[in-house]
């Protein structure tokens, strides 16, 4: 046993207990290791035998001839679990297809290129087949037979994989001629050998583990390699040196488990690429490495592999520098969890860098959390926030040729095509009306935002029409339940009257008014516009009167209106945005009445949205007018303002950039 190699606790475990663990090369399997000369693999009758078809087989070919060519690093497969046997052979829980396949690679390999049959190998023999062993020592002499009329399937499989082999070199005779990808490949691909010890009932500790990696679908993790590098090269004598390291480590990964704090740290595509949540924390230390030449994304064993790779042996330096560095990337990983935990909790950092890591992004990429660590981790607060409203600010646009003002400008513009944008915006919005409110304690449910489907909603979509007399009365219901918990000199009578019809129809006439306005905003000087006008005029506002009046100009007025504007915009679950359709502003808004009151979560400026809360004083709730757009934009809690007060800052700092260059000149 090498200084890298180690023994891996596993008193967690009834089915596992210690585990050796090591990289070995291909070619260490070919040609044996010491004195105890080839390996012998013996594949328990518990498994299936060899079953690897064709694409499997050019996968694995492709793969080692891929990283031949455009990296000259070790190339990791994956592990391979064996168990000792007492005479001598290992038997096979995990990795069977894998060795199997290679050992055939090199037969075939061997004989085209060498013209050499006989070269060092191991030895497979499958308890389920006898005679396997010797079909597989001449497997290259079978390539060529007729593999359909094979009645055994594992002999069936394994010569096609022989005969995929050789066509597969046919195709890359030029490659193969050089004599190179062969040598290069069974020196550089490497297994992650995990040999287990049991104390107990080998038999059945061997069963339940193959049971629990192939049936439970529970692989072997980067993250579970990592740790048994860390505890296993604990000095020797110190147990509780290893207590103190799993315990650590345990409770690293229970307070991941909280999904508000995962949710805050990962979007939704790096979520998926993570068996174990511990390992975004790997992958952050990872990152910070000096120039690791194998992106995490690319290889599921990469740092692993980094640590195994890079970890000083006692020849290069003697005594515990192993140990003393691996106890360095520890202390490394618990202080980028320590920070991470201090920004979970920091009202506004949580917040902002939770809007970088959540909103929506081009292209697939990779977790923002990895980059943006590296700049944040070494600022103190001031300095974190400073470059938190920096990176925001380029995500709005903001830079060298645009101003703060320009970008606001175009924020102005948006439309509901431009989608990402509007919804990067409005969420920005949201969090920032958290931020900027005093003593909030509200914090941003980035778990209900990542899970459920969001859409952009039009807030009044004039497929709607008037309100008609049951919307009202519903409405007034809900006034009066708010006016009558205000002192009485507070009260107005505009809502104990609900069975008036002047009431009625004065709120129906609110709304025309409203949508008159809206028309003449859009410069619309149409016979459409002159038709509202005239309707106006006319004073008459009962119900069905107006609804005749809508059905026969309803379509035009909508497509003259704009309703595309992000002032007629807001972010709104998809369940209930969907469940209403095109209504009036009246029913989306009991719609998000009721869902607030449920378990639904409702962003904090949709809520004020439908509450007019940026209306200065509102009176008309049944539509969604030109001052209430205006508010909700141009308001001193609107959209504009809420995100100038955050950004104005770089304002500052580009004034004083400017001075300071032309006080250098």
């Amino acid at each position: 046993m090498t200084s890298k190699d180690c023994i891996m606790p596993r008193s967690n475990d009834e089915a596992r207990t210690d585990a050796y663990i090591a990289m070995k090369s291909v070619e260490n399997l070919l040609e044996g290791e010491g004195v105890e000369g080839r390996y012998r693999f013996y594949v328990p009758s518990y498994q299936r035998g060899y079953r690897w078809r064709k694409e499997e087989v050019e996968a694995l070919l492709n793969d080692l001839l891929q990283y031949k060519e455009e990296c000259n690093e070790d190339y990791c497969l994956q592990p391979v679990v064996v168990k000792a046997r007492t005479d001598g052979a290992f038997e096979v829980v995990d990795g069977q297809q894998r060795l199997t396949t290679l050992y055939i690679i090199n037969k075939i390999v061997n004989k085209v290129i060498s013209g050499q049959r006989n070269l060092p190998s191991y030895s497979i023999e499958y308890a389920t087949r006898p005679g396997s062993a010797e079909f597989l020592e001449h497997i290259q002499d079978i390539a060529h037979v007729d593999v359909e009329s094979m009645d055994n399937p594992d002999f069936y499989y394994m010569a096609l994989a022989a005969r995929t082999v050789e066509c597969w070199m046919e195709n890359n005779v030029q490659l193969l001629q050089r004599m190179v990808f062969w040598g290069r490949a069974a020196t550089h691909a490497k297994v992650i050998w995990y040999e287990v010890q049991f104390a107990d009932d080998a038999a059945h500790g061997s069963i339940e583990l193959f049971r629990k990696i192939n049936i439970g679908k529970i692989p072997l993790t980067n993250a579970e390699l990592v740790k048994g590098l860390l505890i296993s090269r604990a000095p020797a004598g110190k147990e509780e040196e290893r207590r103190n390291i799993a315990s650590e480590w345990d409770r690293m990964e229970n307070q991941l488990q909280d999904d508000d704090l995962w949710f805050f740290l990962t979007d939704r595509k790096s979520r998926q690429q993570y068996l174990t949540r511990i390992d975004l924390i790997l992958d952050i230390w990872y990152a910070q490495q000096p120039q690791p030449s194998v992106q995490r994304r690319d290889d599921s064993y990469a740092v692993f592999n980094y640590l195994y790779g890079n970890m000083p042996s006692e020849e290069d330096a003697g005594g515990n520098v192993a140990e003393q560095w691996l106890r360095a990337m520890w202390k490394g990983c618990k202080g980028i969890f320590a920070n991470l935990d201090f920004w979970f909790k920091d009202h506004e950092t949580y917040h902002l860098l939770g809007y970088l890591i959540s909103r929506q992004k081009n292209g697939k990429g990779a977790n923002e959390l990895l980059s943006l660590y590296g700049e944040f981790s070494a600022c103190d607060k001031s300095d974190m926030k400073a470059k938190l409203r920096e990176k925001i600010g380029k995500v709005l646009g903001i830079g060298d040729k645009t101003s703060v003002e320009d970008a606001l400008d175009q924020i102005v513009g948006l439309r509901y095509g431009d989608r990402a944008k509007v919804r990067n915006v409005l969420l920005l919005f949201n969090l920032l009306t958290i931020v900027q409110c005093r003593d909030s304690i509200m914090r941003f449910p980035f778990k209900l935002y990542e899970e459920e489907p969001w859409d952009l909603e039009h807030i009044h979509a004039t497929a709607g029409g008037p309100p008609t007399d049951n919307e009202i009365r519903e409405l007034d219901a809900h006034m009066r339940t708010v006016t009558d918990a205000l002192p009485a000199n507070d009260t107005t009578d505009e809502f104990v009257s609900g069975d008036d019809m002047r009431h009625m129809n004065g709120r129906r006439k609110s709304f025309m008014m409203s949508v008159l306005d809206l028309l003449k905003e859009a410069n619309e000087t149409s016979d459409i516009h002159a038709r509202v006008q005239d309707f106006i005029d006319k004073d008459d506002f009962n119900e069905d009167n107006t609804k005749q009046f809508w059905k026969q100009y309803g379509e035009q007025i909508e497509n003259v209106l704009d309703q595309d504007s992000i002032a007629n915009l807001t972010l709104l679950n998809s369940s209930v945005n969907r469940g209403y359709g095109n209504v009036s502003f009246l029913t989306k808004r009991e719609w998000v009445i009721n869902a607030d009151r449920s378990t639904l979560f409702i962003p904090p400026a949709t809520k004020n949205v439908f509450m007019k809360y940026y209306t200065k004083d509102p009176e008309d709730f049944t539509c969604w007018g030109r001052e209430d757009r205006d508010g909700y934009l141009y308001g001193s809690s609107g959209i504009i303002e809420v995100l100038r007060r955050y950004l104005e800052p770089l304002s500052d700092d580009a004034v004083n950039t400017d001075r300071n260059g032309n006080g250098e000149e």
